[in-house]
C-alpha cells in the first residue's frame, strides 16, 4: 500500500495498482523478465521489483512503468532499505549484500565469513537497528556495530520445513513462516548464551586412527598422542554441554 493507498499487487509477468475506486491497472512485463517481490523503501519511498535474473526495477508509479536500478545482484529475492538508508540485498545463491549509501562501497557476507546458508529469503530490520536474515530453514541476527551473527534454528520448525516470508509487527515481534509453521522472535528476549563471548567446554569422547578406536590413547596437557605412519586417518567423536539451549550448538573445528 502506497502513500495514496492504492495497493500494489505484482504477479511473476505482471503488476497491478487497485485505486481507493477499485480501478485495476495492470502492466504486463516484458517477455523475458520474471518478477520475484514488489517492494518499499519505506514510508513515502519508491516501489521496487526483484527479477529472476535482471537486477532489480524501480517502478514509476504515475504510469506503472520500470526503469533498471543499479544493482550488484543480478539475481535478488529481497530487498530492503534500513533506517539509515542503507541497500540490503538477498539473493538465492550468493548470500547478502549491503550499499552504503554515501560511499556507495557494497559489503558481502555469504557462507565464507558468517552466513550459514547462501539463499537469503528476507530482511529485517527490529527496532534496535539489528538486521535479521531469514534463510530457509535458520534465521540470522546481524549486529551491525561489530558484524557479528547470531544463529537461530527453531527445532521444532527445523523438522522438514522451509521458511518463505517474514515479517514484523508494532511490537517489534518478527514472525517467520513457511511449509512448517511459524516461528515468534521477540529481540529484546534474545540473549547471547555466553556474553563473556567464551566458547563452550568441549569434550573429546573417542578418536580413531587408521579405522581403529584408539580412545585409550586420548591426549592430556601433559602426554601427547605418539601414532605411526599407517596411522594418518584420523577420525575424533566430540561433543559440548549445554544444558539451556543444547540442539541449537552449531560446530565449527580447525586443525
Amino acid at each position: 500500500v502506497d502513500d495514496l493507498d492504492n495497493i500494489w499487487v505484482a504477479t511473476a509477468i505482471s503488476v497491478s495498482r487497485i485505486d481507493d475506486a477499485d480501478k485495476i491497472t495492470t502492466c504486463i512485463l516484458d517477455n523475458n523478465i520474471r518478477a520475484t517481490g514488489l517492494y518499499s523503501s519505506g514510508e513515502g519511498g519508491s516501489l521496487y521489483l526483484t527479477t529472476v535474473n535482471d537486477g532489480i526495477m524501480e517502478l514509476v508509479q504515475s504510469d506503472i512503468t520500470f526503469k533498471k536500478f543499479d544493482s550488484p545482484v543480478k539475481n535478488p529475492c529481497w530487498f530492503q532499505k534500513p533506517s539509515d538508508g542503507s541497500l540490503w540485498l538477498g539473493s538465492f545463491n550468493e548470500g547478502l549484500y549491503r550499499v552504503d549509501p554515501d560511499s556507495g562501497v557494497t559489503s558481502h557476507w555469504d557462507t565464507s565469513n558468517g552466513l550459514l546458508e547462501n539463499h537469503v529469503k528476507t530482511i529485517i530490520e527490529d527496532r534496535a537497528g539489528n538486521i535479521w536474515i531469514g534463510c530457509p530453514t535458520i534465521i540470522t541476527k546481524m549486529d551491525l556495530d561489530n558484524e557479528s551473527f547470531s544463529h537461530i534454528r527453531d527445532v521444532n520448525y527445523y523438522k522438514n520445513g522451509i521458511y518463505a516470508g517474514s515479517t514484523i509487527t508494532r511490537d517489534g515481534t518478527l514472525y517467520y513462516g513457511g511449509t512448517n509453521g511459524i516461528t515468534t522472535i521477540r529481540p529484546s528476549d534474545v540473549r547471547r548464551m555466553n556474553t563473556d563471548h567464551q566458547a563452550l567446554p568441549l569434550y573429546l569422547e573417542s578418536m580413531y586412527a587408521g579405522g581403529d578406536e584408539i580412545t585409550s590413547l586420548l591426549p592430556t596437557d601433559d602426554i601427547p598422542v605418539v601414532l605411526h605412519h599407517d596411522q594418518s586417518r584420523l577420525a575424533f567423536s566430540f561433543s559440548a554441554i549445554e544444558f539451556l539451549n543444547g540442539p541449537s550448538i552449531l560446530y565449527s573445528f580447525y586443525l
